[in-house]
């Protein structure tokens, strides 16, 4: 049997990933290469090779960041006009959303939180369709999880949901409540996440007393909670909304940076949860570290960021089928040097053809077919989430 022949042979069944039934894998897991193959990467060896192809053509390296201020705009093509910037409170400023040009890095309007709420997580709901009040045409719909109060309890808060709506331009038409509302320990990451019409959220927190991260899934008025042996790194819906992708740190790492495991969970079913799902994607002898990963908006592709075994560069980013394991889009990769990894997260747009990538010291827009828009942050300006 030839490479060919193994390889389709190997991947017939990969197409059911997420909707096969997973199956319990062990809570505690050593880093062993051999043993890390997740189905979807049973190709990667091959896909090295088209990888390092894609390298020498494109060259899509990704250099020094341009600084937000610079008044030159670029065409972003099919990718969202702007995306929002979620900040909290500081001692003596109030939390805000920022509402930032995708095709310049320049801050549109600042929308600043009141009654002492503080912003804390944004997720986009693409597929809702609602006319304001208004009766503006062409608006975008948002979740905004916020925290709405105090609680009874020392060093924890009321959280809850806000509902906006947003002008094309990235103004606020429309502000609503939620059903949701839980108690919750502050000065915490947390996460929020929606299907694409907006009827199931799920989030992560750390609740009062409580040392285990927890993920929470809200559907139909009814709120179901699991522990999280380790802590929650990326949290999205497939596209049929009846499984969560989740990005969960490994039980091993490199210094401060810890490599994430990619898994598929079905919500509907009470007796699964973050331990009991499948292993998607892991470190494997093509990935040295795998620092990022998430599902597209079609639920087709799986996003990845991560160091390629062998290279210099910190950070390649690339697409690779759910299907057929192999690269959908290598998109280009980091210098030494040129970006701090800390806080990376990426969020595709509805079109799923643009990501909005986040770290610790710029926003990176990458699509295909304009260049790369890069926003720089300082220390004193770290939101805590993006969204388009």
């Amino acid at each position: 049997m030839n490479v060919e022949s193994r390889l389709r042979a190997a991947l017939q069944n990969t197409a059911e990933l997420v909707e096969d039934r997973p199956r319990p894998l062990p809570l505690a897991r050593r880093r062993n290469p051999m043993a890390m193959f997740a189905p979807i990467w049973v190709a990667v060896a091959v896909t090295a090779v088209v990888i390092a192809s894609f390298v020498i053509r494109d060259q899509s390296r990704l250099g020094d960041p341009i600084p937000s201020s610079s008044p030159h705009a670029v065409s972003v093509g099919s990718a969202p006009n702007y995306y929002l910037a979620v900040y909290r409170a500081t001692a003596g400023k109030a939390s805000r959303v920022d509402v930032v040009s995708t095709a310049t890095g320049e801050v549109l309007f600042v929308h600043a939180a009141g009654n002492n709420e503080d912003f804390v997580a944004v997720t986009s709901v693409p597929g809702r369709e609602e006319i304001p009040k208004s009766g503006e045409k062409g608006v975008s719909s948002f979740y905004l999880l916020t925290r709405v109060g105090a609680s009874g309890r020392e060093g924890c808060g009321t959280y809850s949901i806000r509902d906006i709506l947003m002008s094309p331009e990235g103004k606020f038409l429309q502000w609503g409540t939620h059903d949701l509302e839980f108690e919750a320990r502050d000065n915490e990451q947390m996460l929020l996440a929606t299907t694409k019409a907006g009827d199931e959220i799920a989030y992560t927190y750390r609740g009062c007393g409580d040392d285990e991260p927890l993920l929470a899934h809200r559907w139909a008025g009814t709120t179901t909670t699991w522990g999280s042996a380790n802590p929650v790194t990326s949290l999205a819906y497939t596209s049929d909304g009846q499984s969560l992708i989740i990005g969960r740190q490994a039980s091993y790492g490199k210094d401060d940076l810890q490599s994430v495991e990619l898994w598929t969970m079905k919500t509907r079913d009470p007796g699964f949860s973050p331990e009991s799902g499948r292993l998607l994607l892991t470190d494997n002898k093509d990935i040295d570290t795998l620092y990022h990963a998430t599902i597209s908006s079609d639920g087709t592709q799986v996003i990845a960021l991560f160091q390629r075994t062998g290279s210099s560069t910190p950070l390649s980013v690339a697409e690779f089928s759910l299907k057929t394991g192999r690269t959908s889009r290598f998109l280009g990769w980091f210098d030494q040097q040129t970006i701090d990894l800390r806080q990376l997260s990426v969020d595709p747009d509805a079109s799923g053809k643009n990501l909005l990538i986040r770290s610790w010291d710029r926003i990176v827009i990458m699509g295909a077919g304009y260049p790369t828009v890069i926003r720089t942050l300082t220390a004193s300006d770290q939101p805590t989430d993006v969204a388009w």
